[in-house]
């Protein structure tokens, strides 16, 4: 578990926002499950979202740092939302899904490390259809200050697939601690 220290705040006080990184590599356990019951698997790309709320040049050494974790063969590509988050995106060509977890799991650390711990948002893992089909695709959104997964499953512009999303939360709940806030499962 990492615990960061940030000082001050409206009171004058210090707060430690914990987060609950030991979570995230148990996802991987969701992959044969989602294939046998969902027929979808992992496309070997996910993200981690975080919004510095600092100077640009804060920002900045935020997104080197985010740019560089995880895997050395690969380079984390980072771009800028219209909402003010960043969002780094790191994939593994083999479709490893372990080793995506852990490059998620690093470039989270590090930013906690680096005293951006209360800038992370949330982290994704992709899923989709075997075969490379353009078709139904699932989102698995973690939230590291919680310490929780949900799935999101988008079923067009504006609307999700609730029935597969309640299937994949049943397959979840077996490997890893399932968001029960059902405000926070928000689109992503």
């Amino acid at each position: 578990m990492v615990t960061v220290t940030l000082l001050g705040n409206l009171l004058g006080r210090n707060r430690t926002p914990v987060l609950h990184l030991e979570y995230l590599p148990a996802a991987g356990g969701v992959e044969g499950e989602f294939w046998t019951e969902l027929g979808l698997v992992p496309t070997g790309g996910g993200s981690v979202s975080f919004k510095v709320t600092g100077s640009p040049a804060e920002l900045t050494r935020a997104e080197i740092v985010a740019a560089t974790a995880g895997d050395a063969q690969t380079h984390n590509l980072v771009s800028h939302e219209p909402d003010g988050r960043t969002v780094v995106r790191c994939w593994q060509s083999g479709k490893d899904l372990r080793r995506l977890l852990f490059d998620l799991l690093d470039v989270n650390e590090r930013l906690a490390e680096a005293g951006f711990a209360d800038a992370l948002i949330h982290t994704t893992v992709d899923f989709n259809e075997s075969g490379g089909r353009r078709g139904r695709k699932l989102v698995l959104v973690y939230l590291p200050r919680r310490g929780t997964f949900y799935p999101f499953v988008p079923a067009g512009r504006r609307s999700r697939d609730r029935e597969v999303e309640l299937r994949a939360r049943g397959l979840l709940r077996r490997f890893v601690p399932i968001e029960a806030g059902l405000e926070l499962c928000v689109p992503v």
